[in-house]
């Protein structure tokens, strides 16, 4: 039901259904969060992204590829590339988690940013 949301980009209500799930305490998982993410990518907004991320993390589902690569996704189409660099520090301890679009995003994020020691730090942690 939130999946149909978010491929409509229907943000709000996706949300609102989430808030929803928890008021009778149904405990969504990283599905249900990365589906309102989506829904957020698709209307451009970062904030409200990054704001279920939060609340995701901090109700203690732990994010996916997909959570990271949806989220990296609409905050680079917003040019927030603090936030990236962000996002990428706080999921250093779910390298495995990495895919190859999530890593681009980051690697062009530190491009825009002149941090190009972060890249090659980036480059030796990933390859362990």
């Amino acid at each position: 039901c939130i999946d149909g949301l978010a491929v409509n980009g229907r943000w709000e209500s996706a949300k609102e259904l989430l808030e929803r799930m928890k008021a009778e305490k149904t405990k969504p998982n990283a599905i249900s969060y990365n589906s309102v993410i989506n829904a957020c990518k698709r209307s451009g907004q970062w904030k409200a992204a990054l704001e279920v991320f939060e609340q995701m993390k901090a109700e203690g589902t732990t994010p996916d590829k997909y959570t990271f690569s949806c989220l990296a996704s609409v905050l680079a189409k917003a040019k927030k590339y603090e936030k990236i660099e962000y996002l990428y520090e706080t999921s250093k301890h779910h390298k495995s988690m990495f895919d190859k679009q999530f890593l681009g995003i980051v690697i062009n994020s530190f491009v825009r940013t002149s941090k190009y020691e972060n890249i090659v730090e980036l480059f030796e942690q990933t390859s362990d």
